[in-house]
């Protein structure tokens, strides 16, 4: 079983202004034979409060071995969450990102806008993916076929 952690980047839900329905659009593509959610949160767009999240998750004690992160993954000055991970993040997995963004231009060519990134932090493998729960999906419909074996090498790697 690999034990996940949702991170929703999105101002308008955290003030409770706004529904999150990305984080449970991603929590409805992870099989729960394989997948069980252990956390989920919803945060403003605040880099420091993105980071200070993730880095809790994913300490090397935590049960943790996933963590998605929605929304802030664009080019507006508001979507700092790629700028928040690549600071934390230890080992950059650029093939992820890359793998969603050429699925997404099938469907729209805005999709070549996201900054999504993919990487390690300690013994948890840490991916970004759009706030748009239709773009959220397609993305985890792309990189699910990857994931156990992507945690099983990190977790492998790490005892």
């Amino acid at each position: 079983m690999i034990n996940v952690a949702i991170l929703t980047v999105n101002g308008a839900a955290a003030e409770g202004l706004a529904f999150d329905t990305s984080g449970p659009a991603i929590r409805d593509c992870l099989p729960p034979e394989t997948f069980s959610v252990k956390q989920q949160q919803v945060v403003p767009e605040d880099k420091g409060l993105i980071s200070a999240v993730v880095e809790k998750w994913c300490k090397p004690e935590s049960d943790i071995q996933l963590v998605i992160t929605t929304g802030g993954t664009g080019i507006a000055h508001t979507d700092v969450t790629p700028d928040a991970l690549a600071g934390i993040l230890q080992i950059m997995i650029p093939g992820i990102p890359e793998a969603i963004r050429q699925a997404g231009t099938q469907k729209s060519p805005r999709a070549m806008l996201s900054r999504g990134v993919a990487g390690i932090r300690n013994k948890t493998l840490v991916v970004s993916v759009q706030g748009n729960p239709d773009f959220a999906r397609q993305a985890m419909q792309v990189i699910l076929p990857a994931l156990k074996h992507a945690v099983a090498t990190i977790t492998a790697d790490a005892a």
